[in-house]
């Protein structure tokens, strides 16, 4: 019996990469997004590419009554996959996979809330992990590191996503390939991005208040402040 794929955020970027990972083994999918002509549009593609069944839930999942219509519309259907939303831990198997990021690493004046959130995701990825060590279900969260995503456009960040290289932009797909690659080893974080790896190990050394002058310096390039 196929297995199903719960996925959010599937409508581009990494979410979508993982969508096609999990179809790419038979995984049968859920996926949710806001955009809905863009996501019907991937549901298609992904049924047509590999042969699986692809469901669609058009969810708003910033607000409690998109979050309880989401949780209707899955009722009691078993999830063997999830994929960022760590909503779901009533299960004895399956695997869970939440999205952080290099920003949990490095907290930047101007995103703060961003980089605490994503630091709340690897401690509970970790607290989950070791909680759930009895039973048939693997935890991890992965952080991506620089994603050529529409990310950066949403959150209205002007990147040179030519870069290449050393804190260059990475492939969606090729993020996912390397995560999945640590899914295996059974590493409960994952930071498959050289640069991201960098930037947790500098930062795990650099002394405080240089820290706090870098991070000030960059955080003030990125919005055009000298």
């Amino acid at each position: 019996m196929s297995k199903t794929a719960l996925i959010t955020g599937a409508t581009s970027g990494l979410g979508l990469s993982y969508a096609r990972y999990f179809a790419s083994k038979g995984c049968n999918l859920i996926i949710t997004g806001r955009r809905e002509n863009m996501i019907r549009e991937n549901a298609e593609s992904l049924q047509n590419q590999f042969h699986v069944n692809v469901e669609v839930i058009i969810a708003e999942l910033s607000s409690l009554d998109g979050i309880n219509r989401f949780l209707s519309q899955i009722g009691d259907r078993t999830i063997d996959i999830l994929v960022n939303n760590a909503g779901f831990g009533l299960r004895n198997s399956g695997a869970i996979i939440n999205i952080s990021s290099d920003g949990a690493f490095a907290v930047l004046p101007h995103n703060v809330l961003y980089s605490s959130t994503k630091l709340y995701i690897i401690n509970f990825t970790e607290g989950l992990h070791m909680e759930l060590s009895g039973k048939d279900i693997r935890v991890q969260a992965v952080c991506p590191g620089f994603i050529d995503s529409h990310f950066h456009e949403s959150a209205e960040m002007h990147m040179y996503k030519s870069r290449k290289g050393l804190f260059g932009f990475r492939d969606p797909d090729a993020i996912v390939a390397d995560a999945m690659k640590d899914f295996a080893k059974k590493k409960v974080i994952s930071v498959p991005d050289t640069s991201a790896k960098m930037i947790r190990t500098l930062v795990r050394f650099l002394p405080r208040n240089l820290f706090y002058r870098m991070a000030a310096r960059f955080s003030g390039s990125l919005s055009g402040k000298k």
